[in-house]
């Protein structure tokens, strides 16, 4: 399994990171998605 680690400028809400993590599942092959609005 690979792990890919990208940094998002912008977050500003809670909901950001349920929007972000919601698209990212969307794409073939990916299992899993953690967007942090902490960490960015």
């Amino acid at each position: 399994m690979k792990e890919h680690i990208f940094y998002i400028r912008g977050m500003h809400c809670p909901s950001c990171e349920v929007l972000i993590e919601k698209k990212l599942l969307e794409i073939e092959g990916i299992k899993s998605a953690d967007a942090q609005l902490a960490l960015g």
